[in-house]
C-alpha cells in the first residue's frame, strides 16, 4: 500500500465491490462513475483512473449505488475484513437499503 495512486478497476476489483476486474473495467466503461477531488467532481470512463487517498468514488453495482471515500490503497485483492477497512462507505441509507 506504498504507491501514491491506484487504477480505479484495481482498486474497485481490491476492495471487492466487483467480483473481477474485468467487470469492473466493463462498468467504469459503461457507467463512467464519479470522482469527487478536491472539490471536484469528473465523471471517468477509464478503468485506469489514477485514483488518489481522500477520493470519493460513486459507482454503480448492479441497481445498488456505493459512495465510498478511499482510504487505502491496496497492491492485491483483499479478504472482506480487510477491504472494509480500506475504505469510509458514505452511501446514503436509503440507497444502501435498496
Amino acid at each position: 500500500m506504498s504507491e501514491e495512486f491506484c487504477r480505479l478497476d484495481k482498486w474497485l476489483w481490491a476492495v471487492r465491490i466487483f467480483k473481477t476486474r474485468s467487470l469492473a473495467a466493463e462498468i467504469i466503461a459503461k457507467k463512467s462513475p464519479r470522482i469527487t477531488r478536491d472539490g471536484q467532481t469528473l465523471r471517468t470512463g477509464k478503468p485506469g483512473f489514477k485514483l488518489r487517498l481522500g477520493d470519493q468514488v460513486t459507482v454503480m453495482r448492479a441497481r445498488q449505488l456505493f459512495v465510498l471515500e478511499v482510504l487505502a490503497l491496496p497492491e492485491k485483492r483483499l479478504s472482506a475484513s480487510e477491504a472494509q477497512a480500506c475504505y469510509n462507505d458514505l452511501t446514503p441509507k436509503e440507497d444502501a437499503d435498496a
